[in-house]
């Protein structure tokens, strides 16, 4: 199906020894080779059908729809903002590592390409390799925090109350326009 879209996969062996004296494992890295008249990669809306991004919208739509409806149901601003019940020293983290990871994103998409000139997501792994992997972990633990410092107020809900909200605010995206 890959080799469809005019990509195919090419076998790397890597040369040398991890550790003297220690028989090399022998494995293989894969990196995607364009074919064909090229421009195009993987995910992006010009390789997508019509109805394909309009159901990826729609899909986007729901989930705002569910966070709005979520965050009324549960007065979920209200209790941000002048809650009692909520552990307040976990939720100021809990925003620390929000806005960790709004850096990242924006050292990703606006900083390297427009600064650095590194347009292509694909130079990432070899620019800044760690990135990616931090966003990550601070995605995870910034979650979890949130999830502990709003369990006083909704207890087992709280997992499912966030990661909608979190979903409807990554949903949110799909609604902002590309900027050349």
């Amino acid at each position: 199906e890959n080799a469809a879209r005019g990509y195919q996969w090419e076998s790397i062996q890597p040369q040398g020894h991890l550790l003297p004296g220690i028989a090399q494992i022998s494995f293989a890295m894969y990196q995607r080779v364009a074919q064909g008249d090229g421009g195009e990669s993987f995910g992006t809306g010009a390789t997508q059908s019509r109805s394909d991004r309009i159901n990826d919208k729609l899909a986007a739509f729901v989930w705002i729809l569910a966070a709005v409806f979520t965050a009324r149901w549960t007065n979920f601003y209200k209790q941000i903002w002048g809650g009692d019940d909520i552990n307040r020293g976990l939720l100021h983290l809990g925003v620390l590592g929000i806005g960790i990871n709004v850096s990242f994103v924006l050292y990703l998409t606006v900083y390297l390409p427009k600064v650095k000139g590194l347009a292509d997501s694909s130079a990432w792994s070899v620019y800044c390799p760690k990135v990616i992997p931090s966003m990550t972990v601070t995605s995870i633990l910034t979650f979890l925090i949130l999830v502990r410092s709003f369990w006083p107020l909704w207890g087992f809900l709280s997992p499912l109350i966030l990661g909608i909200q979190c979903m409807g605010g990554l949903m949110l995206l799909h609604f902002v326009p590309a900027f050349p």
